[in-house]
């Protein structure tokens, strides 16, 4: 019986050691297919009194050391090949570093803030603009043409409850001019903006290059228009505004007329403000 058992531990050993050969003349894939077909072949050598599931598991365990080894030959660690640890960092210190996945650390980054600070003189926005610095927030600097657009807009918006955006050139404008003036009476009277009349310059926007001479010049007509974009959504002329609401276009105005609904409309819209509306006799 003893011998019968040694006879077994040197088949398992020579097994071994054919696994090792073999392991070494070929691929992986060749290799794992090789020593299965070996494995399969020796499987009634190497049982002995193992059941199928223990010779499995004994005859995986060789494998994998075998596969283990030869990893460590042939792909051999950072520290192996001499190469420096990529996770550390000189003058790093425990209090500097974040742990990743909970297995490694790296240091911590020491970027400056992107933006200045509060009292930092010669702070620049996204296009290289000067700003200056308020409570922490950057503001660029102030566009003194659109100040005086504002400005003159809102004295314009005090005027009368109906104010029409027009220009003295075109015929939409000049279209709903003549149906609010003439086929209605309105108290107070609508008041009219020829925008293009408005041609005083005004000053350019910060940054705009003052040297090119092909710009256009801004106008204190053009700024407002642009201001209405903003307010209303329309850059079109006329635009109607009645309690610094935009009632619409040409368009829209002789649709409510047509529909007998624009005096409804400018009293809902004026509110108090509107005395009175009245369609002129025979006027369709």
């Amino acid at each position: 019986m003893a011998s019968m058992r040694r006879g077994q531990a040197l088949g398992l050993a020579f097994g071994i050691i054919v696994l090792y050969l073999l392991f070494f003349s070929g691929s992986d894939t060749d290799f794992r297919k090789t020593t299965e077909s070996s494995l399969a072949r020796r499987r009634g050598i190497l049982r002995g009194d193992l059941s199928d599931a223990d010779l499995t598991a004994k005859t995986n365990r060789e494998l994998q050391m075998i596969l283990d080894k030869q990893k460590q030959i042939l792909e051999p660690s950072p520290a192996q090949r001499g190469e420096p640890n990529p996770w550390a960092s000189s003058g790093a210190s425990d209090d500097d570093a974040i742990s990743v996945a909970g297995r490694k650390t790296m240091p911590k980054t020491k970027e400056k803030p992107r933006y200045p600070m509060d009292g930092v003189v010669g702070a620049t926005d996204d296009e290289g603009q000067e700003v200056a610095l308020n409570g922490g927030k950057a503001e660029k600097p102030e566009d003194e043409g659109e100040t005086m657009a504002r400005q003159e807009l809102q004295s314009i918006l005090k005027k009368s409850p109906i104010i029409i955006f027009s220009k003295s050139y075109c015929p939409y404008s000049k279209r709903a001019k003549a149906l609010l003036l003439e086929k209605y009476t309105i108290s107070p009277a609508p008041y009219v903006v020829e925008l293009d009349w408005m041609n005083s310059p005004v000053p350019k926007p910060p940054g705009e290059d003052d040297g090119d001479d092909d710009a256009p010049v801004p106008t204190l007509g053009r700024k407002i228009q642009d201001l209405l974009v903003s307010l209303t959504g329309r850059r079109t002329v006329p635009n109607i505004m009645i309690n610094t609401q935009s009632l619409g276009g040409s368009d829209d105005l002789a649709h409510l007329h047509s529909e007998g609904k624009l005096e409804e409309e400018i009293k809902r819209m004026g509110g108090k403000r509107i005395v009175s509306v009245e369609r002129n006799h025979g006027e369709s």
